[in-house]
């Protein structure tokens, strides 16, 4: 499944392997049924509906959803399931409206929300927490034109004040070696 899901991104052009992404694209599968078939043989088959998610992996929120439902058969329980998600076709035509879907809902996420992200991040630097203020910032897409550059001005001032700080630190140690021993 997760093969599935790598392809389907990648074919749309979304694929990556960060994992500390925000958002993210995710199945859920559920058995419709489990059947028996009267041949000899007998052989598992189950019919599952596979449902694509893109979402926020950190809010939760859900952007974009795709079902389809699959059949697979093998000699017993594992290799029907996989068989079945072996079905999945990742080329149909369905997935690419439903990640555009996602995109366009990410982007509306992001140039509606840019102030508060760009404030949040700036928050969480002004209590030291220059890490976080940076990824923040950092993941916000270039295809959101006028939030990336206003968080690429708001990371540029952070990624300055956390080099000084460190600076400060470093010199301080230095000093304080230097005193302790000339």
């Amino acid at each position: 499944l997760e093969n599935k899901l790598n392809q389907i991104a990648t074919a749309n052009g979304v694929g990556g392997n960060d994992p500390m992404a925000r958002f993210i694209l995710t199945a859920h599968v559920t058995v419709l049924s489990k059947d028996i078939t009267p041949s000899a043989p007998p052989m598992q088959q189950y019919t599952l509906e596979v449902t694509l998610y893109i979402g926020d992996g950190i809010d939760g929120t859900k952007f974009s959803a795709h079902s389809a439902v699959v059949k697979g058969v093998g000699t017993n329980e594992s290799k029907a399931y996989i068989g079945a998600l072996k079905s999945i076709k990742t080329n149909d035509p369905q997935y690419q409206s439903f990640i555009e879907k996602g995109k366009a809902k990410i982007v509306a996420y992001y140039n509606g929300r840019c102030g508060s992200i760009i404030k949040e991040a700036q928050t969480a630097a002004s209590q030291g927490q220059y890490e976080e203020a940076i990824n923040s910032l950092s993941n916000v897409p270039q295809v959101c034109s006028s939030c990336y550059m206003s968080s690429m001005d708001a990371l540029a001032t952070i990624y300055k004040a956390q080099i000084d700080k460190e600076g400060k630190a470093n010199l301080l140690q230095a000093k304080n070696a230097w005193n302790s021993s000339p």
